[in-house]
């Protein structure tokens, strides 16, 4: 009963160096974890990874996003919450988390100098692909 998106800008992403892409799947894990846990009545979850202009800063970032339309996040700051910020810093980026009126929506921003890689890592799980 749950309206579950995802979004992928795959003509502005690049590969991801290992060490985001695993803090990508670990903050998901957490996000996902906590929507279901804590956004009471949520009804939808949208992921997305983009590449974006900071508004604020004018830097270019990978950008990993999660929304969703439960209760508004209250603020606490609890163990998850931490230890998405201490992964996003840890890749030299930043994590923060949001609460709207109809939900919560909780970012990942790590310049894309930092973010991307010229290949993948390991070009032989890909298969056939040069």
């Amino acid at each position: 009963g749950v309206d579950a998106r995802m979004f992928v800008d795959h003509e502005g992403l690049g590969w991801l160096e290992r060490e985001v892409e695993l803090a990508v799947f670990r903050i998901a894990q957490g996000c996902l974890t906590n929507v279901e846990r804590h956004a009471k009545g949520f009804t939808r979850v949208a992921v997305e990874m983009v590449r974006e202009t900071d508004v604020r800063s004018g830097s270019d970032d990978f950008v990993f996003r999660v929304t969703n339309d439960g209760v508004p996040y209250n603020g606490t700051r609890g163990y998850g919450i931490r230890r998405m910020m201490d992964r996003a810093a840890a890749v030299g980026g930043r994590a923060s988390i949001v609460s709207t009126p109809t939900g919560a929506v909780v970012e990942m921003r790590v310049p894309s100098e930092r973010a991307f890689t010229e290949q993948p890592v390991n070009p032989s799980a890909l298969g056939d692909v040069p």
